[in-house]
């Protein structure tokens, strides 16, 4: 009978044991194909796996992997709409021309060098192509791209959009290129996110038709006038602001967390914000009525603040006239430019 306490505890421990090795297997298990999702990540592969007993995959992920080619893919359902294979060392596009479902199509931080073989795809809708080493834009056949991303590769032209009529195209990233002239841009017309920061740009041209842009991003640029800006006839009140959300703490160092971070963080705590009230300033100045026409100011904690240098929150533009031509369109920095909803 005395042992008998013994016993129950050890079987509790044995218990305990078999139920965290359980959970760990579920949780480092990298290969999930429920509801037609299959990913496989993090495994090293050099070649994609053969997939052709999954007759009705949707979603296939083989990212942060060692692919060199997609050779293999022929083999995948032609139902397939979600394709992501980024973070590898793929140097071509290939054997995807049967995939006429697929909308979403994921092939950044590769080897490539031209966007080919794509033709086929007349449903995709997001094309996701950044960090690679492209230099010409090829996108025809794509009837229902909505979402184009091609940051971080090799383009000195955006030639290539004129050629083919994408107008569903909404949201175009071009940022951390060597473009130098912006073109082809007229007939995008339902284009609302325009990214060509951080290229060699001399000047804003070619924006005239972008009667639905919301947002346009410039900065890191070349850009000395902005007439282009002043004649573009925009829907909305266009308005620029400066905003500091404060030390935010947020979920970045999960993967650290211990005694030592969780201590920084305890004696950090009276200076942190959580991300709700770090984004309180922001709704306040997209969503409050009598912010409307507001523009070139400085805001903190909701309320406007003063910068610790004047000079510096304006960049001490070299040219004057530029200076003067940026604040009758209302618009202090030639970085961001976000029409306001009239309420």
């Amino acid at each position: 009978m005395l042992l008998l306490p013994q016993l129950w505890f050890t079987m509790l421990l044995l218990m305990i044991f078999v139920i965290d090795v359980w959970v760990a297997r579920l949780r480092i298990n990298p290969l999930h194909a429920r509801q037609g999702n299959l990913m496989i990540s993090n495994q090293k592969l050099a070649e994609v796996p053969d997939i052709s007993i999954f007759s009705r995959l949707l979603v296939f992920d083989v990212s942060f992997n060692e692919i060199t080619s997609l050779e293999g893919l022929s083999k995948a359902s032609s139902t397939l709409k979600e394709l992501y294979v980024s973070k590898n060392e793929v140097n071509k596009i290939m054997e995807i021309e049967h995939l006429h479902d697929l909308q979403i199509l994921e092939l950044g931080s590769n080897r490539l060098r031209v966007m080919v073989n794509m033709e086929s795809l007349t449903k995709l809708e997001e094309l996701w192509l950044g960090r690679n080493r492209i230099k010409v834009v090829n996108l025809c056949g794509l009837r229902c791209i909505k979402k184009i991303s091609l940051q971080s590769n090799q383009l000195t032209s955006m030639k290539g959009f004129e050629v083919c009529v994408v107008l569903p195209l909404c949201k175009l990233y071009l940022s951390h290129n060597g473009i130098s002239k912006m073109e082809g841009l007229s007939a995008l017309v339902n284009l609302r996110v325009l990214d060509v920061s951080n290229n060699k740009l001399t000047s804003v041209d070619d924006i005239q038709s972008l009667t639905k842009l919301e947002d346009l991003w410039l900065n890191d640029n070349q850009i000395e006038i902005l007439e282009a800006i002043t004649e573009a006839k925009m829907d909305a009140n266009v308005t620029a602001n400066c905003v500091h959300s404060g030390i935010v703490r947020t979920r970045l160092t999960r993967d650290r967390d211990g005694l030592i971070t969780d201590f920084v963080f305890f004696l950090t705590s009276k200076l942190l914000k959580s991300v709700p009230q770090a984004a309180a300033t922001t709704c306040c100045l997209a969503t409050s009525p009598r912010l409307r026409n507001v523009c070139g100011k400085y805001f903190s904690d909701c309320n406007e603040a003063r910068t610790s240098n004047p000079d510096r929150a304006i960049l001490k533009l070299r040219d004057c006239g530029l200076l003067l031509s940026c604040w009758s369109l209302q618009l202090p920095l030639p970085m961001f430019i976000k029409p306001l909803t009239n309420f």
